[in-house]
């Protein structure tokens, strides 16, 4: 794997290292992409097609160019970063090297579809499959799929949330911005649920109910063929998504995974992830780390 370019990070840690400086610029977003964009001036605008109401924001990264709808100061960031970080660009040169035109990909919590964007543009794929618990970010996801002229591509876009069983859930959210990608499933539906994740975030903190489904009888319900590659990033609930993709793990199509662990899930990660044969081929985990494994 190639060197990282140290600019693109230094850039990136310029930009949000510094606390003051981080508080600058979310002013700022506030100010642009929040309550003044809003306003009846632009609204009428807007209304009369006069402008687009996506407000966009175009980025090369690897020599692949994306465009990306901004609806909140978070998205923003998220796509900066997905520029600028040095492990998103990681991860980005990994997918470069390990997909093939012709494949299926999987994002298990795709956010707003930035990888999935990405990948599209890379490869000619013949399918991708998004899998995104947020229905506020889904819909950005969605968007952005239109805005890149991707909606002939192939993408299967299911809004759930992946674990070891099939139930009705409650998924807790931080706020209502998109690309917040702090969700936490909560597996149970009751008056008490989330009253931990509100002692986090905040009585504004609101719930979803979502469908929780194990992977493999959702591919088997829609009659899906098993990926070549998966990317998973859900935030600490990926043990649980693992139990429920058996078939899935032990398909002869799947070459390669690469999983966003924390240290509380590396072990457990490693040891289902490789006892189906996989091996575990990269590992740089310090409080979140992605952790690779090929065949």
């Amino acid at each position: 794997m190639k060197e990282i370019n140290k600019n693109r990070y230094m850039g990136y840690h310029a930009l949000y290292g510094n606390p003051i400086k981080r508080k600058i610029v979310r002013f700022i977003y506030l100010i642009i992409f929040g309550p003044l964009f809003q306003t009846s001036f632009f609204k009428n605008f807007i209304t009369a097609c006069l402008i687009d109401p996506f407000k966009v924001m175009k980025i090369r990264t690897i020599g692949i160019d994306l465009v990306l709808n901004i609806s909140s100061y978070t998205s923003k960031r998220m796509i900066e970063e997905f520029k600028l970080s040095k492990t998103e660009e990681k991860t980005q040169i990994w997918l470069k090297n390990n997909l093939k035109d012709g494949d299926i990909f999987m994002d298990v919590g795709s956010n707003i579809g930035a990888y999935m964007i990405f990948v599209n543009k890379l490869r000619k794929l013949k399918k991708s499959i998004a899998i995104e618990a947020s229905s506020i970010n889904t819909k950005e996801l969605l968007q952005n799929i239109y805005l890149n002229r991707l909606e002939k591509n192939n993408i299967d876009v299911i809004h759930a949330a992946a674990g070891d069983e099939n139930k009705l859930t409650v998924f807790d959210i931080p706020n209502v911005r998109t690309a917040d990608g702090h969700g936490k499933v909560t597996s149970k539906i009751g008056k008490n649920i989330g009253k931990s994740f509100r002692k986090t975030y905040g009585d504004h903190s609101i719930r979803e109910i979502v469908n929780l489904r194990r992977l493999d009888d959702l591919f088997k319900e829609l009659n899906l063929i098993h990926p070549n590659v998966i990317l998973m990033d859900i935030d600490a609930h990926e043990v649980n998504a693992l139990k429920g993709m058996h078939n899935i793990l032990s398909s002869r199509l799947l070459r390669a995974i690469i999983i966003e662990v924390r240290e509380s899930t590396l072990k457990d990660v490693e040891r289902i992830v490789s006892s189906y044969g996989f091996i575990c081929k990269e590992k740089n985990i310090e409080g979140v780390g992605n952790i690779v494994f090929t065949k």
